[in-house]
């Protein structure tokens, strides 16, 4: 008779889930690096905008581009500052999925764990009944040897 794990199919479920939990962290790392890019190509944008309009100003600039850099530039910071609120929430989902992802790497683990001690009782219990098995024949034939002479 061949060892069964009882738990097997919870085993198999847990392991999907572990592999699922996987796949969404990578996911959320993904889309967190695409919005860090995103934030960081801002950042440079308006990095750039400030050296041009410091170039500008030395040129000399007449009141209303001054007026429209200026006000482009504020804009450019306030959808920069949005851009941070949307790092820091992809950075907090990338968190919670390494969380689940973590729970289920133990859940799966805890019953590969079970599975290994249930293999190790059902060996030491096999060998027993095989050695068991053993004795009575040496016994029987025993007796059969005492019998006949």
């Amino acid at each position: 008779m061949a060892f069964k794990f009882r738990f097997k199919a919870l085993l198999q479920q847990r392991r999907y889930q572990f592999e699922k939990a996987q796949s969404a962290l990578a996911e959320a790392r993904l889309e967190y690096e695409r919005v860090k890019g995103r934030r960081d190509q801002m950042a440079r944008s308006i990095e750039e905008h400030h050296r041009l309009m410091e170039q500008e100003q030395t040129k000399g600039l007449q009141a209303a581009y001054y007026l429209t850099l200026t006000e482009y530039l504020r804009s450019l910071e306030m959808r920069l500052a949005a851009m941070e609120t949307l790092v820091a929430q992809a950075a907090q989902v990338v968190e919670e999925k390494k969380r689940l992802m973590i729970e289920r790497e133990k859940e799966a683990k805890m019953l590969e764990i079970l599975e290994e001690n249930d293999k190790v009782v059902y060996r030491a219990e096999r060998l027993q009944i095989e050695q068991k098995q053993s004795d009575e024949t040496a016994i029987i034939k025993n007796f059969a040897n005492k019998k006949s002479s």
